[in-house]
């Protein structure tokens, strides 16, 4: 009987970012002619990328029911899991590592026209055949890697004015999906999507209209609020969550974020939800992730 099955899947992490939702699926479970019932998948990190730097990654999972397909879309990292009914499974995997911006850069490279050695400014770790971007967009390839060093050897000599530049690596890794019968565990975490990362917003405005996506399952949303003055938290309490309709004229819900500790239902028919900040004298940070049924 199938009822049990498993995939690794090898990944390249890229420029794409949390919520661009951009660059090509890489395929991973593709199962038919399940017995019809209830499946759980389960995802875990296999082999990290080696620079240690962060990746993001998504699932799309397509429960199949009698040529009936159900979509739900989750990000991904160890122990993340969700059930569906279905008698066949699809799952594709989607990078939104976000390479070359904010924290998933290299520390600066010092760099010599004409030679393949380049020198960082503190340790890295990179392995032989991994991608270097370099300034605006030069490429290279890594010959001789590093664990926690300060140097490391080109595939070919560097072009290139000489000189201290920025730059970031591509870093594979691997991720595995387990299929098994039955229904996740209950727990206070449902399946999570991160589209969005942490927005600041200015005291007495609100954020910019966030999309909710439509095709993903959304069920809750998690939000949280916070003054990046750690010392004054008081003031995170002067926030509200709004949730808005297609047309962004009718407010369908609304609350308080740091008085509702935990997943907020999000109202029937919501297309955007907008981030508020009461206080008129901070600047006030929020975090936002999506609950998905399953």
């Amino acid at each position: 009987m199938n009822l049990t099955r498993s995939f690794l899947s090898n990944l390249e992490t890229t420029t794409n970012g949390i919520g661009s939702f951009a660059g090509s699926k890489v395929p991973s479970l593709q199962i038919d002619h399940l017995e019809p019932g209830e499946y759980t998948i389960q995802f875990q990190v296999v082999e990290p990328p080696i620079d240690n730097l962060n990746f993001g990654l998504c699932a799309y999972i397509y429960w199949k029911v009698d040529g009936q397909t159900i979509d739900r879309l989750i990000s991904v990292f160890s122990g993340a899991a969700i059930s569906g009914v279905a008698e066949a499974v699809h799952v594709y995997f989607l990078d939104q590592s976000a390479r070359g911006a904010g924290s998933n850069i290299l520390p600066a490279a010092t760099v010599t026209n004409g030679s393949p050695i380049v020198t960082f400014a503190t340790s890295v770790t990179l392995a032989p055949g991994q991608t270097i971007v370099f300034g605006p967009g030069q490429s290279y390839q890594v010959a001789t890697g590093v664990v926690n060093g300060n140097s490391i050897t080109l595939t070919q000599l560097y072009t290139g004015s000489s000189g201290s530049v920025s730059c970031f690596s591509l870093a594979s890794y691997k991720v595995g999906a387990a299929l098994s019968k039955g229904t996740r565990p209950t727990t206070m975490q449902p399946p999570t999507l991160f589209t969005q990362i942490p927005v600041t917003v200015d005291p007495n405005s609100g954020s910019s209209f966030f999309q909710i996506p439509q095709d993903a399952g959304i069920i809750s949303a998690l939000v949280n609020a916070f003054n990046l003055n750690t010392s004054a938290q008081s003031e995170s309490l002067n926030t509200l969550v709004q949730f808005w309709d297609i047309t962004q004229t009718i407010m369908l819900g609304c609350f308080p974020p740091n008085y509702f500790n935990g997943w907020y239902p999000v109202p029937v028919g919501s297309y955007f939800i907008q981030l508020i900040n009461t206080s008129a004298t901070v600047t006030l940070a929020f975090s936002l992730q999506w609950g998905i049924e399953g």
